[in-house]
């Protein structure tokens, strides 16, 4: 039994540091060193230690090969999962452009619908205007026709409008960027419905305080000449949409067209009834006044767009006296040659 472990033992040896052994021998004979014992010592010393330094950097590479299939695993599993994500939310933008875009459609045929019905409605026609004309002036006759024409316009406009639903409006709130003039437009719109320009100085603003059903309620029932309008407002709001492109309004959004000619027809509304006042006061007929009661903040808070149309409009308006005062001192300075030439004669 004692003989069997010790060939074991033997076979052990030769496998595992005989080789090794056998070496350093070699190592110290070549050497020849003073002391042979501490030589083999040493030798076999430094042999751990690179018999170690090599098992450690073949575990290190071991555990970076491990870290970097766990991170070509972990890498592979995020891209497929925003690849999917991405698609996704694609599909998704597809499907959500293509709802908008079907409603865009139906709205659209909802309002040449609505448009026809009115053209067939004597409500709505202005060709079937009459004014009575016994003790009134032509001047009075042509005003209270623009009133009336202007009116049944803005009832046209207003109509239109209800033809918007919820969703409409809410389909506004999702647009994250719109063109200038039609950020301009809902500008105008909540002007009218007595925001303030600090409320409403951008699209941001703006989205914040549109709620579809409100919204929709105080179109309907705006009078734009009712009690208590200022006319401040709508002189703000003529002159901010005047120079518009109308067809970039359009090309924007059916609603946001809708708003804008809502608008526009109630700022001619308001205009048409105030000249008529002003001529019916100029001949001396009684009319009902609203004294305007000056708004402090009006001067503080002021839309940035209609400041600039204004000031364009004091400029024409500028080169306008200019030029008429230089026609009348030609005429003046013509008839002034004529009669010389006359007492000449």
């Amino acid at each position: 039994m004692t003989a069997r472990k010790s060939g074991i033992d033997t076979a052990y040896l030769q496998e595992s540091v005989g080789k090794v052994l056998a070496t350093a021998i070699a190592a110290t004979i070549e050497a020849q060193p003073a002391d042979p014992v501490e030589h083999l010592a040493l030798w076999l010393l430094h042999y751990l230690d690179r018999q170690q330094a090599e098992k450690a950097k073949l575990e290190q590479l071991h555990k970076l090969e491990q870290e970097r299939e766990k991170w070509n695993f972990e890498y592979a599993t995020k891209s497929a999962i925003a690849a999917t994500t991405v698609q996704l939310a694609w599909r998704q933008h597809v499907r959500f452009a293509r709802e908008k875009a079907a409603r865009e459609q139906r709205l659209a045929r909802r309002i040449e619908e609505h448009e026809a019905l009115m053209e067939e409605n004597d409500e709505f026609r202005t060709d079937n205007i009459v004014v009575e004309t016994e003790e009134k002036s032509e001047h009075e006759v042509e005003k209270e026709t623009e009133k009336l024409r202007a009116h049944i316009e803005f009832r046209k406009a207003q109509s239109l409008v209800s033809q918007l639903d919820k969703t409409s409006i809410a389909d506004l709130k999702t647009r994250k960027k719109l063109p200038a003039d039609a950020v301009s437009v809902m500008r105008c719109v909540f002007y009218l419905l007595d925001r303030k320009p600090r409320q409403v100085h951008n699209w941001e603003s703006i989205t914040a305080i549109i709620k579809p059903s409100v919204l929709l309620e105080s179109v309907r029932s705006f009078d734009p000449v009712a009690t208590g309008q200022r006319r401040r407002k709508f002189m703000r709001v003529r002159r901010i949409l005047r120079p518009l492109q109308r067809d970039q309004v359009r090309r924007a959004s059916i609603a946001i067209f809708l708003f804008y000619q809502w608008a526009l027809a109630a700022v001619d509304y308001r205009r048409a009834r105030d000249d008529e006042n002003a001529l019916l006061k100029e001949l001396g007929r009684d009319v009902e006044e609203e004294e305007e009661e000056e708004d402090p903040e009006d001067e503080a808070d002021q839309d940035p767009e209609e400041e600039a149309v204004r000031q364009l409009e004091e400029e024409e308006r500028r080169r306008l006296d200019a030029e008429e005062a230089a026609a009348r001192a030609q005429d003046q300075a013509e008839e002034d040659a004529d009669a010389e030439a006359d007492e000449e004669d």
